[in-house]
């Protein structure tokens, strides 16, 4: 049961069966498999091995019918979708290669779409703008998401002077700059600065020195 809800909550065009086994992983592989090979047979989901992994595939329609009922057992969704937050907000799972990174995004995305305001939310909306940023190259939804994920920050700490918000806003920075608004990537930049040296009172910080390299590029 738990598994075609979460097959539900994130994206079902490729589920690499690693994720699974992750999100799972309180079940040994057999229940996992036997798990799969029930929903298979009731034709809910898709199976296949592609290089050298086995994917898990999962049609529209049955995401959004299974996505409704999760969403009347309000315990359980909320239970699956924190486990989801923590597992993709993983260290491990934010600094996948590039290629990697490509699938997980689309999971990211939909999982960004989650009314979860914390930490864990924060941190995938921070990567997903990191990917459009370097990755993609689309700066208009890169600075879309390092907001959100700001915004977030913000509601969840009572000031500003969090290493977390000021990385955050160094990162929004960055993106002003590359789009060429440069008075706008100054803001942000000092902005960051600032909360930096409320943090670190004496500058001897590898992200000051930075920041101090940011500001200047501006200028």
């Amino acid at each position: 049961r738990e598994m075609i809800y979460w097959f539900s909550l994130i994206d079902g065009s490729e589920i690499e069966g690693d994720l699974i086994q992750k999100m799972f992983k309180e079940n040994n592989e057999n229940q996992i498999s036997e798990a799969n090979r029930n929903l298979m047979r009731k034709s809910l989901i898709n199976y296949q091995f592609k290089s050298g992994k086995y994917i898990i595939s999962i049609h529209k329609q049955i995401q959004m019918i299974i996505y409704k009922t999760i969403e009347n057992d309000l315990e359980l969704s909320q239970k699956l979708k924190e486990k989801i937050l923590f597992l993709f907000s993983s260290d491990e799972e934010l600094n996948k290669q590039n290629f990697e990174m490509k699938q997980i995004i689309k999971h990211l995305i939909k999982i960004s779409k989650f009314s979860i305001e914390s930490k864990e939310m924060s941190k995938i909306l921070n990567n997903i703008g990191f990917y459009f940023q370097k990755i993609s190259s689309n700066l208009t939804k890169s600075l879309n998401y390092l907001e959100q994920s700001l915004k977030i920050l913000r509601s969840i700490y009572p000031n500003d002077n969090q290493p977390e918000i000021a990385a955050t806003l160094n990162n929004i920075g960055y993106v002003y700059f590359a789009l060429g608004k440069y008075d706008e990537a100054l803001n942000y930049y000092e902005q960051s600065l600032k909360i930096l040296r409320s943090i670190y009172p004496n500058d001897n910080h590898s992200d000051i020195a930075t920041s101090l390299n940011n500001i200047g590029s501006v200028y």
